[in-house]
Formats: structure tokens, sequence, C-alpha cells
């Protein structure tokens, strides 16, 4: 699968900033993460949201589950370089941690026993 086709881009021509969209989801191919690490490192701005990816590297659920389907997971393969300024307009650490105390343990045991994580 070649992520340009869901890519969307658009062009301010009186302020000369370009704005791009990339669909992103947690577990996909090697490949895929390629291919958006080499457009994104392209980029002077990066407006990220969702879960950390340093959250992710911490606890480790979705490469546990990706590596059980064959695949990767976005904490392990998405490479953006230090020098790329990014900006999390969603969630941080403390509300991922909060959030995740909501859940019952029923609901983590279900999680663990379907997922592995």
């Amino acid at each position: 699968m070649r992520v340009y086709r869901y890519i969307h881009s658009w062009h301010n021509k009186t302020n000369n900033i370009t704005v791009i969209t990339i669909p992103m989801i947690h577990i996909a191919s090697k490949q895929f993460y390629t291919e958006v690490s080499n457009i994104v490192n392209t980029c002077n701005l990066v407006l990220e949201e969702g879960i950390p990816v340093s959250i992710d590297s911490e606890i480790g659920s979705y490469t546990r589950i990706a590596k059980k389907a064959g695949l990767v997971a976005q904490s392990n393969e998405l490479k953006i370089e230090e020098d790329i300024k990014r900006l999390n307009i969603d969630i941080n650490k403390n509300e991922f941690e909060i959030g995740i105390k909501t859940i019952s343990k029923k609901e983590l045991r279900y999680l663990n026993i379907y997922y592995g994580v």
C-alpha cells in the first residue's frame, strides 16, 4: 500500500504555507512508516494528535499487538529527525494516565487476554 494516495496537501500562496495531512495508524507495515517518515522529515512543523509515541514506548502495548499481527508499531518505526519541531495538540502523558485509570480491572483483563497487552 502506498501512503501517497491518502495524503492531502493545501497551499496558501499569499503566506507561502503548505499544510499536509497524513492518515496515521498505530500499527502498520514497516514500509508505511518509512514513507511517512520521509514525508514528515521535509516539514518545518509536525502537529500530532493522540497518544505520544513515547508513552507507547513505555508501555509497549501496540508493539506486542503488532508483533502478533506480523506488523510493526508506530512507536518503533516512525523516524522523525530531532530537528523537526513537533507539537502534540491532543493529549499528554498525565491526561493519558488519568484516562487509563478509568478503565475497570475487568476491561484491563479483557485487553490482556484478547490482545496480550
